[in-house]
């Protein structure tokens, strides 16, 4: 959870920790809720270039907060390294990253 611009944000996966190679279910809830129909979800890991991976995750209902969702899977890193990083561009709002760790 992090709080930024008067926004508290939650990120979490389905399941969690997420395994590499095997679909996740990526969610962010924003409270208050955000106008934003979507959000950008680039996953990245710090220090290895793993190539692209946009995930766009979509607005799923109308609640006292904003939660965004969307299915993807994460490559495994040949290194063995578990860490993980999430960056999310939130129209209108900001960006706001999150770091993470997978199992193999």
């Amino acid at each position: 959870m992090k709080d930024i611009s008067g926004y508290r944000i939650v990120f979490y996966t389905e399941p969690a920790p997420p395994a590499t190679l095997k679909d996740t279910v990526f969610r962010l809830e924003i409270t208050p809720p955000v106008e934003a129909d979507m959000v950008v979800l680039e996953l990245s890991m710090p220090g290895m270039y793993m190539g692209e991976n946009r995930i766009i995750l979509k607005r799923s209902g109308k609640r006292r907060s904003a939660l965004y969702k969307a299915e993807g899977i994460i490559v495994r890193c040949p290194s063995g390294a578990t860490l993980w990083q999430a960056d999310f561009r939130i129209p209108d709002t900001g960006e706001v990253s999150f770091r993470f760790h997978v199992v193999y």
